[in-house]
C-alpha cells in the first residue's frame, strides 16, 4: 500500500489547474479558470476550476471534487492509479506495488503495466535493422526519443518469452492483444513500434509498421482493442501535441504515425493522426477539447482526397473551423515534410491552405463534376453548420466562386432543408434546430406518439441499449410509466392512459383495427405526416433504430427541465442548498440523464 503520508504530500503539492489544464483548454476569470465540459457536448464552459479551494465543479453533469477526482472522473483511473499519475507528474517517490498485484485481478493497472514493459522491449530491441527505415525519412535521434519508437523483433515468440520470464501471465498477455489468442505467438513481428498514449501519457496500445517485403502482410497493424484501447476514441501523438494545441488554437490532422513524427520534427509541433481509422466522433471531441480550429493535411493520392472529403462534415457538424493543405501529386505529410527546407514549406503552407469550400470546389472540378452536382454537394455542407451567421459568410463565398445569385442559394438550402426532415432520423437535430417551437420536448413528444402508433406493433431489434425483444407500443408504454412521464401536451396524457388501459388488458393489437380505435387516436393518425416515414420502408431495423434515438433523446431532454427547474429552486431558497434530500436528488437525476446520454451516444 501506498502509505498515508506520502498520499497526504501528493495531494498538497498537486495543484488542480496544472492538471485539468494539460487535458482541457482553461481560461482566467477573475480568481477561478473556466472550461468546456469534457464529459458534455457543450457550447459555453460550465466547468469552473478554483485554484484558491483547489476543487473543480461541472455544471453541465453535476461532477466535481478535487484534482483525483478529476482524473478518476476524466482518465477512468481508480484511486491508486490516480495518485501514482500525480506522484510521477510532481517527481514524488512512491513504494511500487509488487507485481503479482496487478497480475493477479483482470483489471485495467495490469495492461498499463504489460504495455509499461512491452515498451521498453521494443525500445531495447531497436537495431541496425531499423536503421535504413530511420534514415530514409531522416529521424533524428532526438525524435526517435520523443515519440519511444522502438522494434519487434522477427521471431515469432520472442516478446512473448521475455514476459513470461519477467514473471508476467499469459492470460494478461493475451488479454493486452501483444499474444495472439490462438498460437501464443508475438502480435507485432518484424516491425517499428510506434507506442499510443493517453491524454495523461499512459501507453494504452502500439501500432506496428512492417519491415518485411512479402505481400500478403499488411503494411500497418495495430493493437486489437481491448480494456483499455479503443482506436475510435485516441489520436496518435495527441499526449506530446496537446500543449501546443492549447498555445497556437489549431490542430494539424494527418493520417499516420510518420505523418506526426516528420511534421514535429520539422518543428510543427500541434499535429495527431487517426489511428488506421476514418475521423470518428469522439476524435473530433477529443481535439475540440483543446482547439475548434483544424486544418486537414492527408495523402495527396485518391484515397486521402476522399477521406478527406468524408470527414468535412462530421467535422462542420461539431462546429469546426476547417482548413486544408493540398499537397503536391504522390506526396504525403510524411515525404513532403523531410524533402524541403523551412522556407519552402512555409510558404507552400500560406500559398496552398484552402477553407473547405475552396478545397471541395477544386477537387470535383479536378473529378469533372457538372456545376450542378458541385453546387448541391457544397449546400449539403453548409446545412451541416449550425452558426446561421458563418452559413451566411460561407454562401456568399459559394456565390462569388460558382456565379450563382444568392438568392437561388438559399431556395436551395431551403428545398433541401425540407428533404432532410423526410429522409433520415439524422434530421432530428435539424427539426429541433429549425422549429418555430421553442420547447424541443413538444417536437419530441409528437415524435415518439406518432412513431408508436404508425409503427406500433413492429417488434424492436435486441441491441446494446434494448436487451430484450419488445414491440414498439409495449416498449413505449413501459419506458413512460417506468419514469412518471407526465406529457406537456393534455391530449397526449389522455391519450397515453387508454394507451396503458389497452396494454393491461392485453388488448394492444386491436390498436390496428380503425373501427374501434378512439377517436382522439384517429384523429392523431391522420394528422401524422406519413411522408416522413416514407424512407422506412417497412424496414425493421430503421424502425427500430428511430425510435430508440427518439425515446432516448425525449427522456434526455425530460430529465434535463427537472433539473434546470431544480436549480431554479436552489437559487430562489438558499435553505435548499442544507437539504441532502433535495441535492441528492439533482445528483441522482444528473446520473440517470448521463446514463442516457452514453446510451444514445452509443446508439448514433
Amino acid at each position: 500500500m501506498i502509505p498515508k503520508k506520502i498520499i497526504e504530500k501528493i495531494l498538497e503539492l498537486s495543484k488542480v489547474e496544472e492538471v485539468i489544464s494539460e487535458f482541457l483548454y482553461l481560461k482566467k476569470t477573475g480568481v477561478n479558470y473556466k472550461a468546456k465540459s469534457p464529459f458534455s457536448n457543450e457550447r459555453n464552459p460550465s466547468l469552473i476550476v478554483s485554484p484558491l479551494k483547489q476543487i473543480w465543479k461541472d455544471f453541465s453533469s453535476g461532477k466535481g471534487g478535487n484534482v483525483v477526482n478529476f482524473l478518476m472522473e476524466h482518465e477512468k483511473f481508480n484511486f491508486i492509479e490516480a495518485i501514482k499519475y500525480l506522484a510521477k507528474k510532481y517527481n514524488i517517490k512512491i513504494n511500487n506495488y509488487k507485481k503479482n498485484d496487478y497480475l493477479d485481478s483482470l483489471n485495467k493497472e495490469s495492461l498499463f503495466i504489460i504495455n509499461k514493459y512491452a515498451n521498453f522491449f521494443f525500445i531495447k530491441n531497436l537495431n541496425k535493422k531499423c536503421h535504413d527505415f530511420f534514415l530514409k525519412r531522416k529521424f533524428n535521434l532526438s525524435i526517435i526519443n520523443k515519440y519511444e519508437i522502438g522494434y519487434a523483433p522477427n521471431n515469432y515468440n520472442e516478446f512473448t518469452n521475455s514476459a513470461l520470464k519477467k514473471g508476467f501471465k499469459l492470460k494478461f498477455l493475451k488479454k493486452s492483444g501483444l499474444v495472439n489468442n490462438k498460437t501464443n505467438n508475438d502480435f507485432f513481428i518484424n516491425r517499428i513500434i510506434f507506442p499510443i498514449h493517453s491524454l495523461s501519457g499512459v501507453i494504452i496500445g502500439f501500432g506496428g509498421r512492417s519491415l518485411s517485403k512479402k505481400d500478403y502482410l499488411a503494411k500497418y497493424i495495430n493493437s486489437p482493442e481491448n480494456e483499455i484501447y479503443h482506436k475510435g476514441d485516441n489520436l496518435y501523438g495527441i499526449y506530446q501535441a496537446k500543449k501546443y494545441i492549447i498555445k497556437y488554437d489549431f490542430c494539424y490532422l494527418t493520417e499516420g504515425y510518420t505523418d506526426v513524427i516528420s511534421m514535429s520534427q520539422f518543428g510543427i509541433k500541434n499535429v495527431v493522426a487517426t489511428l488506421g481509422t476514418s475521423l470518428t466522433i469522439n476524435q473530433i471531441l477529443l481535439i475540440k477539447r483543446f482547439t475548434k480550429n483544424i486544418t486537414i493535411i492527408y495523402d495527396s493520392d485518391e484515397a486521402g482526397i476522399n477521406s478527406c472529403l468524408r470527414i468535412i462534415d462530421l467535422l462542420l457538424e461539431e462546429d469546426m473551423n476547417i482548413k486544408i493543405i493540398s499537397l503536391p501529386e504522390k506526396e504525403d505529410p510524411d515525404s513532403f515534410f523531410r524533402k524541403r527546407n523551412y522556407q519552402d514549406i512555409i510558404f507552400f503552407l500560406k500559398k496552398n491552405t484552402l477553407n473547405f469550400l475552396q478545397f471541395k470546389i477544386q477537387i470535383l472540378i479536378k473529378k469533372k463534376e457538372n456545376k450542378i452536382f458541385i453546387l448541391k454537394n457544397l449546400i449539403n455542407s453548409l446545412l451541416k453548420i449550425s452558426d446561421l451567421i458563418k452559413r451566411e459568410i460561407y454562401l456568399k463565398e459559394v456565390s462569388n466562386l460558382l456565379k450563382i445569385n444568392e438568392q437561388t442559394l438559399w431556395k436551395e438550402i431551403d428545398k433541401l432543408k425540407f428533404l432532410k426532415k423526410k429522409n433520415t432520423s439524422k434530421s432530428i437535430n435539424l427539426i429541433l434546430k429549425s422549429s418555430k417551437e421553442l420547447n424541443p420536448l413538444i417536437i419530441l413528444e409528437k415524435k415518439l406518439f406518432q412513431i408508436s402508433l404508425l409503427y406500433g406493433n413492429t417488434k424492436l431489434i435486441s441491441n446494446n441499449i434494448l436487451k430484450k425483444k419488445t414491440s414498439i407500443i409495449e416498449e413505449f408504454i413501459f419506458q413512460i410509466k417506468k419514469d412518471n412521464i407526465i406529457f406537456i401536451i393534455k391530449k397526449n396524457n389522455y391519450i397515453f392512459n387508454f394507451l396503458y388501459k389497452k396494454y393491461l388488458n392485453g388488448d394492444l393489437k386491436s390498436l390496428t383495427n380503425p373501427k374501434i380505435l378512439d377517436q382522439n387516436l384517429i384523429k392523431l393518425i391522420s394528422l401524422i405526416d406519413k411522408y416522413e416515414f416514407d424512407f422506412f420502408n417497412q424496414n425493421r431495423k430503421k424502425i427500430s433504430q428511430y425510435f430508440i434515438e427518439i425515446l432516448l433523446r425525449y427522456k434526455s431532454y425530460y430529465i434535463s427541465n427537472i433539473i434546470k427547474n431544480k436549480l431554479i429552486l436552489l437559487q430562489k431558497d438558499k435553505k435548499l442548498s442544507y437539504d441532502k434530500k433535495f441535492l441528492l436528488k439533482i445528483m441522482n437525476l444528473t446520473k440517470k440523464k448521463n446514463n442516457i446520454n452514453k446510451k444514445l451516444n452509443i446508439f448514433i
